[in-house]
């Protein structure tokens, strides 16, 4: 349902619902897990929004609040032989906020902000005799941040010089259900840069790119060893301080 009565603003509400199939582990560690089906998913989202633009379309906010609950949610959990299965939680609720703010001050300038807050939670899941009702959901960060700069740059009938900067953050996540401090990543904030120029005719660009400028260390996975008698993780990590040169060519 839209509603455009207001000046320059269009607020929504919506329902929706999504599914996800059922499936068997093809990896499972056992001939028993092997043969036990994973249950379809079903999640049903209501969301409350808001678009606008002002003082002449050069600045956007947008907000929505939205609620998400999961019925049998498949959940990837890791065996005490490492492997990845996946298990169905009984129920799970994701709700929060979203705020975007897109703001042009200057021709060729555009400047950009957005924020999300997540409370994402099982609401019920037992797995194997463990209780994780009330766990945050793997991979939820609480808060995460995002600030990026652009500037078109005319050089008469040459073309285009751009320039980019972004940064972004999230706070901690958790990669099981147990919420166990070993699987748990602190929150990072990483810097990328770009500078790209483009002909007139746009029919190639050419690109000086960074990524991680400050060399942040930071976990994308963490695996727990406390089945196998050590209490340590293998971690895999971020891409570090990286550099490059790209050439792109328009075949149109």
């Amino acid at each position: 349902v839209d509603y455009m009565g207001f000046e320059d603003a269009l607020v929504y509400l919506s329902l929706s619902e999504g599914f996800k199939s059922g499936a068997f582990n093809s990896i499972a560690p056992d001939a028993e897990q092997a043969g036990k089906p994973i249950n379809p998913e079903f999640a049903t989202q209501i969301e409350l929004g808001l678009k606008s633009q002002w003082l002449d379309d050069r600045l956007r906010v947008n907000a929505v609040l939205f609620t998400i609950d999961y019925r049998d949610l498949q959940v990837f959990q890791t065996t005490q032989d490492l492997r990845v299965v996946v298990t169905n939680a009984g129920e799970a609720t994701s709700q929060g906020v979203e705020l975007e703010v897109i703001a042009r001050p200057l021709q060729g300038l555009d400047l950009s902000a957005s924020y999300s807050y997540l409370d994402a939670t099982y609401d019920t899941y037992i797995n194997s005799g463990e209780d994780f009702s009330g766990n945050r959901l793997q991979r939820a960060p609480k808060n995460a941040y995002s600030l990026s700069a652009s500037y078109a740059l005319a050089l008469a009938d040459q073309g285009e010089l751009m320039f980019r900067v972004d940064y972004v953050s999230q706070s901690k996540v958790y990669f099981g259900a147990s919420n166990s401090e070993l699987q748990a990543a602190k929150g990072y904030e990483l810097i990328n840069a770009r500078v790209a120029f483009e002909p007139e005719n746009g029919s190639w660009e050419l690109a000086l790119w960074g990524k991680n400028l400050t060399d942040e260390q930071y976990a994308v996975f963490k695996n727990d060893l406390t089945s196998l008698g050590s209490n340590t993780t293998v971690d895999i990590l971020g891409d570090p301080r990286t550099f490059g040169l790209t050439l792109s060519w328009n075949m149109q």
